[in-house]
């Protein structure tokens, strides 16, 4: 989705919560408007009374530091191989630019004693606009980090690393 259109959606998101009487314009529930969306959007809808809730902030697994390789097929049994949403899952994260990404990023929280699972989770929380993020677990262990993260604080060194990691990145605009 372009910029335009994230924007458009949210303009007419909150344009049809005003018509409807919802408190403060903002609706109860709005639809995905965007795979990413760019801060000053984020900002935007913030200012207009909307959370934002971020999903899948781990990015399929990629930020706790399971998969390694994109010369690899993803491992069996994994989100990465489940029929047609496995191919969605490929198609957004399993790319050489994913994982060089998230090998800096754990290259540099790791000697400092902290996990990519947990600075993920409080990096998306510490953005501004976002309110809540949607979290998943295949087992009970894996939520220990993951919950964790939302009690975290990030100094502004990490949060520098955090936000280097996301602006270089590649984005895919449909």
């Amino acid at each position: 989705m372009t910029r335009f259109t994230a924007a458009l959606a949210a303009a007419l998101i909150l344009g049809v919560a005003c018509q409807s009487g919802s408190p403060n314009g903002t609706p109860a529930s709005a639809p995905r408007i965007a795979g990413s969306l760019d801060s000053g959007l984020i900002a935007f809808i913030g200012d207009q009374g909307v959370g934002v809730i971020a999903y899948n902030p781990l990015a399929g697994g990629f930020l706790s530091g399971k998969y390694q390789q994109a010369e690899a097929d993803p491992p069996t049994g994994t989100r990465f191989t489940l029929g047609k949403t496995g191919e969605l899952y490929r198609e957004r994260y399993w790319k050489r630019s994913q994982f060089e990404a998230v090998k800096r990023l754990d290259e540099y929280l790791r000697p400092r004693g902290q996990s990519l699972t947990r600075t993920a989770i409080a990096w998306v929380l510490a953005r501004p606009g976002v309110t809540a993020a949607i979290v998943g677990a295949s087992r009970p262990e894996q939520l220990d980090d993951t919950v964790a993260g939302a009690d975290a604080a990030l100094d502004a060194e990490t949060r520098a690393a955090c936000d280097l990691a996301w602006l270089t990145l590649p984005r895919q605009e449909k």
